[in-house]
């Protein structure tokens, strides 16, 4: 299926209207009332990504200890779903994004892609608005987790 026609079919399924272009590369979809997410279609491998903002970038003392977290985060991929962080230097801006294969991806699976991406992004964007993104002062030993506490 060719990128805008699996967005097209996956706009359809979540009555979001519009329509992209065969010349469409990349496509902000806005839920009501909460971030963007940007789809951008990798043509040359087959991929697609999925990226959206967790938050802007805290007072500069707190940031080594933030992206330390955010790092440690990624282990496994078990906090973030298989989805990692990022940043937009420029706009001092903490994202998160997920690659996908093209491959067999349909609508429905595009569809559950955005709402399983979405569900990450609002976790760790209340966290870390909430302050509950808890980083340790201490050096952090190999294999430890993560010191976040979502509750």
């Amino acid at each position: 299926m060719a990128f805008h026609d699996l967005i097209n079919a996956a706009a359809d399924r979540l009555q979001l209207g519009g329509a992209a272009g065969p010349q469409t590369q990349a496509m902000d979809i806005q839920f009501q009332g909460d971030y963007p997410v940007r789809i951008e279609h990798h043509e040359s491998r087959r991929q697609i990504s999925l990226a959206g903002m967790v938050g802007f970038y805290p007072p500069r003392e707190e940031q080594g200890r933030l992206f330390e977290t955010l790092l440690q985060a990624h282990l496994y991929g078990l906090l973030t779903d298989g989805c990692v962080f990022t940043v937009d230097a420029e706009g001092s801006k903490i994202l998160l994004f997920k690659t996908y294969s093209l491959d067999g991806l349909d609508a429905d699976g595009l569809v559950q892609a955005l709402g399983d991406f979405r569900l990450v992004q609002q976790t760790w964007r209340k966290a870390y608005a909430d302050g509950k993104i808890v980083t340790q002062e201490a050096p952090v030993t190999a294999g430890a987790s993560p010191a976040v506490n979502f509750a």
